[in-house]
């Protein structure tokens, strides 16, 4: 009798329900984690983890939690888990990389491209990988996505990441679809200018023909890459710019475009009058007086020096500075007058370029030229470009100046200017001359803060 309660009970007892492959691949993650309770990878009131936890345990170091989130994603079906699944491809557990590439490829369909074109970089950046060859896996997405969504890889050229910018345009250009006018023109379009750069190269590399108007495109992109690379392909190939752009050309501000143009012109063209020309005209602006003096630098013009000493007195600071350049070539120490002359200019934007030229040059101005410009400089802001000066003096020299004119410098602009002559103080160097070591003597005394810290540097 009791057996039979008993088994009756048994019996009328409900069967529990078998879970599903879904709840029993959560319940497998849950039993697989150390410690299930952290915020991160807690478990919905479902019992079920979310897509978003599911793609943080693909990156968990228990291989075999990863793998059941992988299984666990692949039911899912949630294309916001490609980032991750992307991750896990390179996976060093095999079964992970297996599962994770073939639920990528098993993902690729039409409504999904916009997904993928978004992480074109981080497919592409599998090449790069050394643990597996994901070259076929890589080949066969991205010619999916060229035959498939062909528009949107050429609208994600446009985009604001610049890595999917170059990862669209590389597709395009290993997948052979930059191949008629019309796709070069919408890179062309781009703002970025190193992706039209590869793509005009690419181009040319090919060899391809170019329309007429496409020349006039390419040869007035504002980059001068460009503008190089179309000229030297229409020079290799017996071509001339067009008309209308042998002004422009031969004004350039790349030196390299300005004599390629005029040595493919010297048979239609007499570059060196029109540079005369143009420098003598107010119908120019500054910029192109300035290149078309540069111009004439570049083939040595006979009348260079008198041009140069005519541009120095103009008031345009472009066509002044550019003059100034040359002097200092032609002359050498003979523009010495001229430089000092302009460093106490007015201008701030005038000192500053002497102060550039100084660097490229070998003339060096003296400390008394320095001090001169120390004792009476046009603005307080002239000073600091002064101070700059004295970088270009040997180190004795440079630290007289500065004790002689330490009053000039606020505490902290003293202890920066004192700082960097320590930076830059070669132990191993040349020793004061007796001159200067006469005028360090009466100077030292004079600043004892100076004093105090340049004991270790005296010799």
């Amino acid at each position: 009798m009791k057996n039979n309660t008993f088994l009756s009970r048994w019996l009328s007892r409900k069967a529990k329900p078998v879970p599903d492959a879904e709840t029993l691949t959560h319940r497998q993650i849950l039993t697989l984690l150390d410690s299930p309770w952290q915020p991160e990878l807690r478990p919905g009131p479902d019992g079920k983890y979310s897509v978003e936890t599911l793609c943080l345990l693909t990156r968990h170091h228990n291989g075999y939690v990863r793998e059941k989130a992988l299984h666990a994603l692949t039911g899912a079906e949630d294309i916001s888990a490609l980032d991750a699944l992307l991750v896990a491809v390179n996976d060093w557990v095999k079964p992970v990389h297996h599962l994770a590439a073939a639920t990528v490829i098993a993902w690729l369909m039409p409504a999904s491209t916009p997904a993928f074109i978004a992480h074109l970089p981080q497919i592409r950046k599998l090449l790069t990988c050394k643990r597996y060859d994901h070259h076929a896996f890589v080949s066969q997405i991205l010619r999916y996505l060229v035959d498939e969504d062909l528009p949107g890889l050429q609208r994600a050229l446009h985009s604001l990441e610049r890595s999917l910018r170059d990862a669209a345009l590389r597709t395009l250009i290993e997948q052979d679809r930059l191949d008629d006018e019309n796709a070069l023109l919408n890179v062309l379009a781009n703002r970025d200018s190193n992706l039209r750069a590869i793509a005009v190269e690419y181009w040319l590399a090919k060899n391809r023909l170019l329309s007429p108007g496409l020349i006039l495109r390419l040869l007035q992109d504002p980059w001068a890459r460009i503008r190089r690379a179309v000229l030297l392909y229409l020079d290799e190939h017996g071509q001339r710019p067009p008309v209308e752009l042998y002004q422009p050309l031969l004004l350039d501000k790349n030196t390299l475009i300005q004599q390629r143009t005029r040595r493919m012109l010297e048979k239609v063209v007499d570059a060196s009058a029109f540079w005369q020309q143009v420098v003598c005209s107010d119908d120019y602006t500054p910029t192109q007086r300035r290149s078309a003096l540069y111009g004439l630098k570049e083939i040595r013009h006979p009348g260079l020096l008198a041009l140069a000493q005519w541009g120095y007195t103009l008031q345009a600071p472009a066509i002044r500075n550019a003059a100034l350049h040359i002097l200092l070539e032609l002359e050498g120490d003979g523009a010495r007058e001229r430089v000092t002359e302009t460093l106490a200019h007015p201008s701030l934007a005038l000192a500053l370029a002497a102060l550039r030229l100084l660097k490229h040059t070998t003339l060096k101005l003296t400390s008394a030229d320095i001090q001169q410009l120390l004792d009476t400089p046009a603005t307080a802001s002239h000073r600091f470009i002064y101070w700059r000066l004295l970088h270009q003096l040997n180190k004795w020299d440079w630290l007289i100046l500065l004790l002689r004119n330490h009053a000039l410098l606020a505490e902290s602009e003293r202890d920066e200017q004192l700082q960097l002559w320590i930076s830059r103080f070669n132990q191993a160097g040349i020793a004061p001359s007796a001159r200067q070591r006469e005028s360090l003597t009466l100077l030292l005394p004079q600043v004892p803060a100076f004093h105090q810290r340049l004991r270790g540097y005296l010799p």
